[in-house]
Formats: C-alpha cells, sequence, structure tokens
C-alpha cells in the first residue's frame, strides 16, 4: 500500500464484497445459495445422501411429501423436501433437517453470523401445490438416499420469503 493511500481504499479493492453478504444487493438471489448445498454425506447407519447432476428439471407436481424448513438469518431461506408417498416421514424430516444444518453452517462461515433452522413442518398435497405454483426464483436440487444399492431420490427446492411472507412462515 502507498504511503499517501487510505487504509480503507486498499482493502476495499483486494477484498470485494462477497455476493451472500447482507450487504450485497445480490444476496438476494436465491442462485447464489445453491453451491451452499451439501454434494454428499453419509446419513448415519441409513445409507448415504448424494447430490445428482444435472440438476433435474423444475417440475414439482409429481411429488406427493414435502418436509419444509425455514433458515432465519440475514433473511429467510425456505428448504422443502420433497419425495414420493409412502416413505419414513421421520427419516426424511432428519435427512431435511441435516441438509438444513450443513447450508445454514455455510451461510454463518460466508456471513459471520448465526442462522436458526425451524422444526420440521410435514407439508399437506394443497402446500405442495402451492410450493409448486410459486413465482420467484428457486433452486431444486435432486438427491438419492442410497441403502443396500437401493437409490431413493427426493428433491431439494430452496426459495427466499417475499417480503410479504416474513414472519407467515
Amino acid at each position: 500500500m502507498k504511503k499517501n493511500q487510505p487504509a480503507s481504499a486498499a482493502h476495499s479493492f483486494a477484498n470485494p464484497i462477497d455476493p451472500l453478504s447482507p450487504t450485497s444487493q445480490d444476496h438476494w438471489d436465491i442462485r447464489l445459495y445453491e453451491n451452499l448445498l451439501p454434494k454428499n454425506f453419509e446419513f448415519y447407519s441409513l445409507g448415504r445422501i448424494s447430490l445428482q447432476e444435472p440438476p433435474p428439471n423444475q417440475n414439482l407436481i409429481n411429488e406427493a411429501t414435502g418436509i419444509f424448513f425455514t433458515l432465519e438469518g440475514s433473511l429467510k431461506v425456505f428448504v422443502t423436501l420433497l419425495i414420493a408417498e409412502g416413505f419414513d416421514l421421520s427419516l426424511y424430516a432428519e435427512v431435511g433437517n441435516i441438509i438444513a444444518a450443513k447450508l445454514a453452517y455455510q451461510l454463518e462461515q460466508k456471513q459471520g453470523h448465526e442462522w436458526m433452522i425451524s422444526h420440521p413442518r410435514i407439508l399437506s398435497k394443497r402446500d405442495i401445490d402451492q410450493v409448486a405454483s410459486a413465482a420467484g426464483p428457486r433452486v431444486v436440487r435432486q438427491y438419492h438416499h442410497s441403502k443396500d444399492g437401493h437409490p431413493i431420490p427426493f428433491k431439494i427446492l430452496l426459495s427466499l420469503a417475499g417480503r410479504r411472507d416474513i414472519g407467515n412462515a
């Protein structure tokens, strides 16, 4: 740094604002959050959870059961796990909780403040239809839960609370 150059000018040039920083306008872009989702993890003794590539299409209509979480920090992030009917919802509520916790941890590391995770809420078919038809940006990622060679697909949907949603989730 030159002697006559203010320290703040040198610092701001060397460290541009992280787009996920609460001071960045970009932090409202949900697509920035998708890379913070976990790629793979062991699910206790119950198998492995793996992110599938490429991302699925955005069609959510075939999903019959959903589990919903809210992450609250500098804003509200909605995390919804969508899975076909007939699977153990308590098991997949735990999977959703782990994914939400891993996302919250990554956000805490990026933003430097705590994020809180709500309790899981089982969604009705009507709720899932509302999630599927909601306007606005969202991220959908396909995961597989593999146990004994039997993959069970499910989707994770990320979206941000709009200003009208804050306090209503």
